[in-house]
């Protein structure tokens, strides 16, 4: 069911795999990873979405349903929704 549901709605990413952005907390850093939603973000990683999600200090703007990116920046990763980057090379 899950790759069905994956196949239905493909996208074309608006970051590439290297690009540099800002994510919501100002931080400039690199696309490492991209996600075809919030739940393939996180079986990369082992750990639960909706857990995650909820914890947050900043609701992202990217609904769980939308592309997820891994981004590297200078103090380690963070995991950011497309809505929430912006590209840090305009």
């Amino acid at each position: 069911a899950r790759v069905k549901e994956l196949s239905a709605r493909r996208r074309v990413p608006k970051f590439a795999l290297g690009e540099l952005v800002r994510e919501p907390y100002g931080e400039i850093g690199a696309v490492d990873g991209i996600f075809a939603d919030l739940e393939a973000a996180h079986d990369a990683s082992c750990t639960d979405a909706d857990e995650w999600y909820a914890v947050q200090n900043k609701k992202p703007k990217t609904p769980k349903n939308g592309i997820w990116y891994a981004v590297i920046i200078p103090n380690g990763a963070v995991l950011a929704g497309e809505d929430d980057l912006v590209s840090a090379t305009s």
